[in-house]
């Protein structure tokens, strides 16, 4: 009753009272979860039992679907109003095994919040977390739009179907679960408000209000217009004279939410809805299928967007009974970014489809773009359903399907399928059978659609899906299977991980087979039985238990520019780190490496490899074979690319430039024993300010820990008072949930009864160990999955245990620099941490590192991680300089920082030795940023920072 327990400590710390409301909506980022009986329960005597359960009334219990289908009266939704979802997924699945055994349910289901589904845009649009889109780059074609804005209805052969038959559409019902509609010209005219619905907050208002700051505002009146645009703009629909019904169930369409899209599916089937179509997906859910289900045996088409920028097909497409779309462009190739496999049920374009184009409330109502993702392919597929739908007519279809023993769903998918156009290259195994041609479709007689294999009828709330486990064999590959898993039970949870690892790359045959998504980690639950099963891909998931959180350890971006190019990096001016480099032209790179930057360049190089050859003893071959390659074509690399001024490379040369950059860097030194090699190759410049003031240096050492949850590394921080550290907001997000809200909560409530600080340089030694208590204070604003925002604080004051269970006493507190001068000017400092192993790292074709190089070279040179490391640099950009701070407590650094040395301390090399600030994000290849403490300390934003030691 783990997760009881967690649900019980939150609801007694927003200290709420009954709930009385009774308004049927389900609000975006709410605790709630879906409630599956084997009958249909009396709602009062259930109500009175979950509060007895629960030690608490604040909850509201209703029906998740009325008037869908009396079977589906057995699924309840227990929302939680006012609180927020901020438990971690591993959490939330425990809470609903609990919430399962303790009321006999058949299942129970957390609405998850997944982030599998992108919503894709050029890669420099934004800031935002550079670990987010694992494969980003497979999402954004840099092409040319096609200047035809109907380019599209051609490839579909819906202009050839428009010149042989009248039907367009007319008299047809296009339901459209999505952000809502705006308005815009494209969509004004074609719209049915009087069916429309709003199930994020209730009544019938669909409007989306292009709030700022969510991800993807005015999506659904984009893809909206694909679907229904009368034409009296600059697009036209693929069903112009369709009735759109809008249904406002998502904020964000890479956030999934169960409940909502369900209730959307089923108010769409209740309205009498012809055509449902979906573009969006994430993880499977219970309520989804049933709803789809219950819409399908209603005669609606129901259709869904195969994916974005992950390989594997996302439900709600990946159900069997949904028509999946996957997308390609004008060449009728596939689209870069296109969800792929044997899920797919049919192809249609999805690389800029012209769409109306708003995002926010001050932009026009009349601008059209080229937009990029599956949304508008399957958006594209039902307008072409209402075409078919509206030539023969519904009741006609409706009568074939029935004559048959099929469903409507059934008969339109094997017309389409039977009708498409097949280009002269094609993947059929990872497309479909081909693209949509409307032409043919429409000319196809009801009477000579193929019958096909009908599957058995299941119930809306039937067991396991069968998607669940071919699954486990797409991603993770075909092993043994574990024919006594209950996936019913354990299904979602274990399909929720392996979409997570699709999104980071992993897949049987895909681009890394063995990536796995950081920041994932199993319930309690889940890991104790897949840790005895026999299928060895279980036992992996198992496996990852302590695993939850690397995710944001990652570098976080903050630059709306893409990084710099090996030229300019490996250009950049003398005495700079790499980071510095995003401010570096090509030209003059060029320059730099023209007029000594070279030689220098070698120089460095040549010193390292020295040093690397010392340690192996100059026997290992590998060492030998790369001095040899690098530095015997370094040179001419060198001098080539630099009069050449191409700021990209490939080939060799590619390969040496990168080698290059990976050995002319910031150092990192190991810490060793309380100390470092002084007379350490890479430490340079910094070796006499080090010596100089090496014992106070070296005091701070003893005072930084790595935190841990569960034995796994997550972060760095550092004693600034008695029995307290500071660290990272985005750090404590790991492993505490902020109550009742995200936003300036109340508390906190730790997740993990395992979270401690390790002292040590390396190992996890019981002296050196501490458990961390609770939360003091933090940041009022989110932090975590966010672009960076320069105006939030990503600070975190800890209460930590001041002698361990091994009588060890916590280390001294490391003084504060009161005067925010010193962070104002270049200068010497340096950072303590624990870098970890990046998860992912960028690739761009201006020339960021990539992974495979990085993984030999670090492979070859030794380096260890999560372990303690100095690492020396510059203030860059001074306090007050950076842009984007509207609050004047944020400068730069280059010193080398890695995924896990967020909460690190940076320190000043100059008397007195103390922490001028927190390091919290790193833009790679740009600058490395922190949070000067005293200008912290002047905001007022956290008053506990007035008792600490300041100097």
């Amino acid at each position: 009753m783990a997760g009881l327990d967690t649900l019980r400590e939150l609801l007694a710390s927003v200290d709420a009272g009954p709930v009385t409301e009774t308004k049927r909506c389900l609000p975006s980022s709410e605790l709630r979860f879906a409630l599956e009986y084997g009958d249909k329960p009396d709602i009062d005597t259930e109500r009175r039992a979950l509060a007895v359960l629960l030690g608490s009334e604040a909850f509201a219990l209703q029906p998740l679907f009325e008037g869908v289908d009396p079977a589906l009266d057995r699924i309840l939704v227990l929302r939680f109003p006012g609180i927020e979802r901020t438990l971690s997924q591993d959490t939330l699945f425990s809470i609903a095994y609990a919430l399962a055994d303790a009321r006999n349910l058949t299942r129970a289901e957390p609405d998850l919040g997944a982030q599998i589904y992108a919503d894709p845009l050029p890669p420099s649009a934004e800031p935002r977390v550079e670990a987010a889109d694992a494969l980003g780059w497979l999402c954004w074609s840099d092409a040319e739009a096609p200047t035809n804005k109907r380019w599209a209805l051609d490839t579909m052969g819906v202009l050839r179907a428009w010149g042989r038959f009248p039907a367009r559409g007319k008299g047809i019902l296009v339901g459209q679960p999505d952000t809502g509609i705006a308005e815009h010209r494209e969509v004004d005219a074609d719209l049915d408000l009087t069916r429309a619905a709003n199930i994020l907050d209730g009544g019938n208002d669909p409007t989306d209000p292009l709030t700022p700051g969510t991800a993807n505002p005015g999506h659904g009146t984009g893809t909206a217009s694909v679907v229904i645009s009368r034409g009296a703009g600059d697009i036209i629909g693929a069903a112009p004279e369709a009735t759109l019904v809008p249904i406002r169930c998502t904020t964000d369409v890479k956030i999934f939410d169960g409940t909502p899209l369900a209730a959307a599916i089923a108010h769409a089937a209740n309205v009498g809805c012809d055509v449902i179509t979906m573009s969006l997906g994430g993880t499977p859910s219970i309520a989804v299928h049933a709803a789809v289900r219950a819409a399908i045996a209603k005669d609606a088409i129901v259709l869904a967007a195969a994916g974005n920028c992950v390989r594997v097909v996302v439900y709600p497409a990946r159900f069997n009974d949904v028509i999946a779309v996957a997308g390609i462009n004008i060449a009728d190739q596939p689209w870069r970014g296109s969800s792929r496999g044997s899920s797919v049920d049919i192809s249609a374009p999805a690389e800029f489809v012209w769409r109306a184009q708003r995002r926010q409330n001050e932009d026009p109502t009349d601008t059209v773009g080229a937009g990029q993702g599956t949304s508008f392919a399957v958006a594209l597929t039902a307008g072409v359903a209402a075409l078919w739908l509206s030539h023969h007519g519904r009741d006609q279809v409706r009568a074939e399907a029935h004559q048959r023993g099929m469903t409507v769903q059934a008969l339109f998918k094997s017309a389409l399928q039977a009708t498409v156009r097949r280009p002269a290259i094609w993947d059929e195994d990872d497309f479909g059978p081909g693209v949509i041609d409307a032409e043919q479709l429409l000319g196809l007689p009801l009477d000579k659609i193929p019958t096909l294999a009908v599957e058995a009828v299941e119930s809306v709330t039937a067991g396991a899906d069968p998607t669940l486990r071919r699954l486990l064999d797409e991603i993770a590959g075909g092993k043994t299977a574990d024919a006594s898993f209950d996936w019913q039970r354990y299904g979602l949870e274990v399909s929720s991980i392996l979409l997570s690892d699709a999104r980071f790359g992993r897949g049987a045959s895909g681009l890394a087979a063995e990536a796995r998504a950081p920041g994932v980690r199993p319930s309690d639950t889940l890991a104790a039985i897949a840790r005895n099963s026999p299928d060895p891909r279980l036992q992996e998931i198992s496996s990852r238990q302590a695993a939850r959180a690397a995710r944001i350890m990652q570098p976080r971006s903050s630059s709306h520019s893409a990084p710099p190019g090996l030229l300019q990096i490996l250009g950049r001016p003398a005495g700079t780190g790499r980071e510095a480099a995003g401010q570096v032209s090509v030209e003059s790179a060029r320059r730099n490496l023209l007029e000594g930057g070279i030689q220098r360049t070698l120089d460095e190089a040549e010193q390292r490899l020295q040093a690397i050859a010392a340690r192996a003893g100059d026997v290992d071959p590998d060492v030998s074979r790369m001095r040899r390659e690098i530095l015997g074509r370094g040179e001419e690399v060198l001098t080539r690319a630099a009069h050449a001024g191409a700021p990209q490379v490939a080939g060799a040369d590619r390969v040496t430039l990168e080698a290059l950059v990976s050995l002319t860097d910031r150092p990192a030194i190991r810490v060793q024993n309380g100390t470092i090699d002084v007379n350490h190759p890479e430490l340079g410049r910094w070796q006499g300010a080090y010596l100089l003031a090496q014992p106070e240096i070296e005091a701070v050492f003893r005072s930084v820990g790595r935190i841990d949850v569960n034995g796994e590394h997550i972060g760095t921080g550092f004693v600034v008072g008695d029995g307290m550290i500071m660290t990272n907001r985005h750090v404590i997000e790991a492993f505490a949930a902020p109550v009742p809200k995200r936003r300036d909560p109340k508390r906190w409530v730790l997740e993990s009864e395992s979270v401690t600080i390790n002292f040590s340089d390396g190992a996890n030694a019981a002296a050196d160990t501490f458990r961390i208590k609770s939360i003091i204070t933090a940041g009022k604003e989110p932090i975590t999955d966010l672009p960076i925002d320069f105006a939030k604080l990503d600070m975190a004051l800890l209460e930590v245990e001041t002698t361990n269970t091994a009588q060890g006493k916590l280390p001294r507190p490391i003084i504060l620099l009161a005067s925010p001068d010193r962070a104002r000017q270049e200068r010497q400092i340096f950072t303590v941490g624990y870098p970890a192993k990046p998860q992912v790292l960028p690739t761009d074709p201006g020339g960021a590192v990539r992974m495979d190089v990085v993984a030999r070279l670090r492979a070859l040179f030794g380096l260890s991680y999560g372990v303690k490391y100095f690492s020396p640099g510059i203030v860059s950009t001074g306090l007050g300089a950076v842009g984007g701070d509207p609050r004047g407590w944020v400068f730069s650094h280059d010193a080398t920082t890695l995924a896990g040395n967020s909460g690190s301390a940076t320190i000043d090399f100059t008397g007195p030795i103390a922490v001028v600030g927190l390091h919290f994000a790193g833009d790679w290849l740009r600058a490395n940023h922190a949070h000067a403490v005293a200008a912290v300390k002047s905001s007022g934003e956290l008053p506990p920072l007035d008792g600490l030691d300041w100097v």
